[in-house]
């Protein structure tokens, strides 16, 4: 039997909003009733504040389950319970997925899911057809209103098993920002240069004359993360107690006004590096 679960709310990217997980996520969780909003989850996941940088610059390196994995940091600090699938249509856990997705469209929950229209970008599972394996969801930045027909195989599917979110506000940013430090700090996590090791990396390899357009991409979407972590300690900060908040807004303002398109590529990489230098200091 066919079942699509309706009214959730569409998945619509704006001129800093544009990470298609996060947006997938907000999503999800209006749909299940809470007022948390692209802000508030890019800023408590810590993905607003993370540099992680694939060494042949992959534009894998903006995506949430990428070296400090930002999505299911943000799910720990909420409290919630989930479970992520992942692998291949023709692997051996594929029914098993499939299993699962249909088990959470019958308790009411969409899943949220990479490469349902054969491309990189997230959206939500939000039913399935008279063949289960056959999906309907959400895709970011569709077209036209409504669930459509998914078209491949969802790579990674992350199934929420509990969603209540118990803790308040000030209580969950204070235990997100607990780790604020860590995405700062330079070294290898999961594969992927974090902080401004890759930053330097970018620079001693001259990738900026290399790989500029790629480099460009990864930038500009750190930079519009920077202006969504502004607003997130503007508004959040003050409640945690967090020590040099003002020096930090400061510094993630500037990164925040870097000019990605007039400065050239090179210039954009070393004033990146001297202000995540600084961002250190006040860890």
């Amino acid at each position: 039997m066919e079942r699509i679960l309706f009214n959730i709310p569409e998945i619509a990217p704006s001129e800093f909003c544009k990470n298609s997980y996060f947006l997938s996520f907000e999503s999800l969780i209006k749909y299940i009733g809470y007022d948390l909003n692209y802000e508030f989850l890019l800023g408590t996941s810590l993905h607003a504040f993370r540099t992680n940088i694939y060494p042949d610059l992959s534009l894998s390196s903006m995506d949430s389950f990428t070296g400090f994995n930002t999505a299911e940091y943000l799910l720990n600090v909420l409290g919630m319970k989930w479970e992520t699938r992942m692998g291949a249509e023709d692997e051996e856990g594929a029914p098993l997925t499939v299993m699962k997705i249909v088990d959470s469209i019958n308790r009411g929950l969409p899943v949220i899911a990479i490469h349902l229209d054969y491309t990189e970008n997230w959206g939500l599972i939000t039913g399935y057809g008279e063949n289960v394996s056959n999906f309907y969801g959400l895709f970011f930045n569709q077209e036209t209103k409504g669930s459509k027909i998914v078209t491949s195989w969802p790579f990674i599917a992350v199934i929420l098993n509990e969603t209540a979110v118990e803790k308040t506000k000030k209580e969950i940013v204070s235990k997100a920002l607990e780790n604020l430090g860590y995405v700062s700090t330079p070294g290898m996590v999961n594969g992927y240069y974090n902080g401004k090791l890759g930053i330097e990396y970018i620079i001693e390899s001259k990738l900026y004359d290399k790989e500029e357009s790629r480099v460009r991409t990864i930038f500009k979407d750190i930079r519009d993360n920077r202006k969504v972590a502004v607003s997130y300690l503007e508004k959040y900060g003050n409640e945690t107690g967090i020590s040099h908040l003002s020096d930090l807004i400061k510094l993630y303002k500037e990164e925040a006004g870097i000019d990605m398109e007039n400065e050239k590529t090179e210039e954009i990489c070393r004033k990146f590096l001297k202000i995540e230098e600084k961002l250190l200091d006040k860890m």
